[in-house]
């Protein structure tokens, strides 16, 4: 029992770590991509965030951090350095990750640069997400109205 109980504190440890290194490297990232974009200090907080980039400058800024991430490849999303981040954040919780390989396997297969558009990938990338999030939580609100009406009622509410 001992010995269960410190492998799940190492792997505990480890999933933090991990969690943590992810983010040191996004930091690392976003201040190199600062630079080479010549961009303000307000460019920087687009990265922790779900917001669409509005201008050209925070579109190039977030297109050099996909980049720097892997999560751009030869001018296409890369779902293999999307998944390999996705997996750095949320190994240690198999629901969250679930939930962004969906997201990762959609977006993968819709976003395209727009014609025109200086650095649009990053925008439309972070456009999906936004839009398969959306789809996921409003799933999961949905689910929980229909098992709190069951709660309270006793009867499920038909979902067709």
């Amino acid at each position: 029992m001992k010995s269960f109980i410190a492998v799940l504190a190492v792997l505990f440890v480890f999933a933090c770590v991990q969690a943590q290194d992810a983010k040191q490297k996004v930091a690392a990232v976003a201040e190199k991509c600062k630079t080479e974009v010549h961009g303000g200090h307000d460019v920087l907080r687009i990265v922790g965030t779900s917001e669409l980039p509005k201008t050209e400058e925070q579109r190039c800024f977030l297109e050099c951090v996909y980049k720097n991430l892997q999560l751009i490849v030869d001018d296409k999303f890369a779902e293999p350095g999307a998944k390999r981040l996705m997996m750095m954040k949320y190994g240690s919780n198999p629901d969250q990750l679930k939930i962004a390989q969906t997201e990762i396997e959609t977006c993968a297969k819709e976003v395209k640069p727009t014609a025109g558009m200086k650095c649009s990938l990053a925008h439309n990338i972070r456009q999906c997400f936004a839009k398969e999030g959306q789809k996921i939580v409003t799933r999961v609100l949905l689910e929980l109205c229909t098992m709190t009406h069951y709660i309270l009622t006793g009867k499920l509410l038909s979902l067709a």
